[in-house]
């Protein structure tokens, strides 16, 4: 009875890892390629119909283009093309999934190419296409993805 009973508990274990497993490489593949990918339209030009909308007109009026800022845009990439870029190794790993996710939200954001040595240039080409279609005046506030600073300046992994 007791040997039975050991076999049933291992066949649990068994089980478990198995559905693990089997959570694990899906949630791996899917993952690796978001759900909802942007079409990356040309960010050369505003869509007609919202370039004369309403109320894209509306969200302006009474601002100073000279006097917004977008306080938080991110600069990111891969390293790819000696850019310089560096990427933790956390925004990398599926054993780290959220951050794993994000990276793959801002890139897929970004529009980059999937080709090879292009990534980095193709998100700081989209970053610049878009502020290059807000008003004149239109200001960004960088923010790097890389590493925390301490007080002195020195990057701290």
């Amino acid at each position: 009875m007791a040997a039975q009973k050991r076999f049933n508990l291992s066949r649990r274990r068994f089980l478990m890892l198995g559905g693990a497993l089997a959570a694990g490489g899906i949630a791996g593949s899917c993952l690796s390629r978001p759900f909802l990918v942007n079409p990356c339209r040309d960010a050369s030009r505003l869509p007609e119909a919202l370039q004369n909308s309403p109320w894209l007109a509306q969200v302006w009026q009474g601002l100073d283009p000279e006097e917004v800022w977008d306080c938080h845009a991110h600069l990111a990439g891969i390293g790819d093309g000696d850019s310089g870029v560096q990427v933790g190794q956390s925004l990398t790993s599926l054993l780290h999934p959220v951050l794993y996710t994000q990276r793959l939200f801002y890139l897929n954001a970004g529009c980059v190419s999937e080709r090879a040595g292009t990534v980095d240039e193709n998100y700081v080409r989209r970053l610049a296409d878009l502020a290059a279609r807000m008003p004149a005046g239109f200001k960004v506030m960088l923010f790097a993805f890389d590493w925390l600073h301490n007080e002195a300046g020195q990057p701290v992994p």
